[in-house]
């Protein structure tokens, strides 16, 4: 919620580009204030620099906001991006802490765990689960665990 005790702050993932074609018309993660009341959405920020940030979540109060990147590679790693951002009180406005390599295709899906302490990905392609220490100031560790998954669908 922002200083307005009926305003609260919408975050809105993208597709910012496709496999093999030039960039999108989207530019990252949206910043919107929402009025509760009447349901007016505003947009205040637009964070750019992020690819494909597909799905987000935040932690429990809302300092923290997480992107999962679906992109083929990052820094040589086959596979997509978590994003770690810190949320600027009273504006909702992110800021770039780090990211780490999700180690599997497609990410598709982030939780932070009941303790506040790790931050979990799915892969969706990958068809594998990470796991990330989050640090006091919201940044990931390197993923400390991976469990692969075997088999197909129907």
């Amino acid at each position: 919620m922002s200083q307005s005790s009926r305003d609260c702050f919408v975050y809105v993932g993208t597709y910012t580009r496709r496999e093999g074609q030039a960039l999108g018309k989207a530019e990252g993660i949206y910043t919107y204030q929402l009025d509760t009341l009447s349901g007016k959405l505003t947009h205040r920020h637009t964070t750019t620099g992020v690819i494909n940030p597909t799905f987000l979540t935040m932690d429990r109060d809302h300092r923290f906001l997480y992107a999962a990147s679906e992109v083929e590679e990052f820094e040589g790693v086959a596979g997509g991006v978590v994003s770690a951002f810190s949320v600027e009180a009273g504006s909702g406005k992110l800021r770039d802490l780090n990211c780490q390599a999700s180690n599997g295709g497609a990410p598709c899906y982030l939780s932070i765990d009941s303790t506040g302490q790790m931050l979990l990905v799915a892969n969706y392609s990958g068809g594998s689960v990470g796991a990330f220490p989050r640090g006091p100031d919201g940044r990931l560790g390197e993923q400390c665990a991976l469990v692969q998954h075997e088999g197909s669908g129907v």
